[in-house]
């Protein structure tokens, strides 16, 4: 009987994650941006859609996580790459440092025993011979660290796509399903309005966001996905969890903790 794995990480070091002053940071931080936007929206564009069925929270939270996405990847992947690229360099520069040394015949001691001691030319081994292989490893590893640096430039170019699109996707996702109407044109006012109170100058129109929603959003898919509960507080950007016409609960998404939790629970 095969002996079930451990998890790669204990739930004592998730809890830690979760406990951290970033993740708390973060939480405050996106209070902070929904009451922003709050106060910046016009109830003008904001009504409507309350009227229709909309819950403001809601609507809050996920104008929030569009300015959000919009800022792009996160500092520390794009921080990967640069360190990739710059590991790769620095191997490959050892390993010519490396190999003008070893095959110098005076790197090996032998050799001046030769030259200076007697001993025999026959007991002083080629230069270079012994350290070949071990080279040969280094220049494989070189190309491994310059390989996985490409990979995650050409992931984070899909992932770039994928978080540029996910929270306005549900955004109009819940307020068709949760209205039944489209109100591209609020949408709009509102996604404006909310970049602005992040202080970022960011133009939607109506048609955009009626183009955006004919390409993008498949509402008969959206409402066979189940949201998650209502956490007790906000959670850091994930992965976004679609609206559910059964029961339509305040929007999340799933912390960095919680998905290293599902990922290796499973080990």
């Amino acid at each position: 009987m095969a002996q079930k794995k451990a998890p790669r990480f204990s739930q004592t070091a998730i809890e830690d994650f979760r406990n951290a002053r970033d993740y708390a940071g973060w939480n405050r931080r996106f209070e902070d941006l929904k009451h922003t936007i709050d106060l910046q929206i016009s109830p003008r564009d904001l009504q409507p859609l309350l009227k229709a069925g909309a819950e403001k929270a809601q609507l809050l939270t996920w104008l929030a996580f569009v300015v959000i996405d919009s800022a792009g990847l996160s500092p520390k992947l794009m921080e990967s790459r640069r360190d990739l690229a710059k590991l790769a360099t620095d191997i490959e520069d050892v390993i010519r440092r490396a190999t003008r040394i070893v095959n110098d015949p005076r790197s090996d001691g032998r050799f001046w025993l030769a030259l200076e001691g007697g001993l025999s030319w026959d007991q002083v081994p080629k230069s270079g011979v012994i350290e070949a292989p071990v080279l040969e490893h280094m220049r494989a590893f070189a190309r491994l660290i310059k390989r996985r640096g490409k990979l995650l430039a050409r992931d984070s170019r899909s992932l770039s796509k994928i978080v540029r699109h996910r929270s306005l996707k549900t955004l109009i996702a819940y307020v068709l399903i949760r209205t039944n109407r489209k109100f591209d044109g609020e949408i709009a006012n509102l996604l404006e309005a909310a970049h602005k109170a992040a202080m970022l100058k960011k133009q939607f129109t109506a048609d955009q966001i009626r183009k955006f929603r004919q390409r993008h959003v498949d509402v008969a898919s959206e409402s066979e996905k189940h949201e998650p509960q209502a956490p007790t507080h906000p959670t850091q950007p994930g992965v976004g969890q679609k609206t559910s016409t059964a029961a339509i609960q305040p929007a999340r998404r799933k912390s960095i903790g919680e998905r290293i939790a599902e990922a290796y629970a499973k080990n």
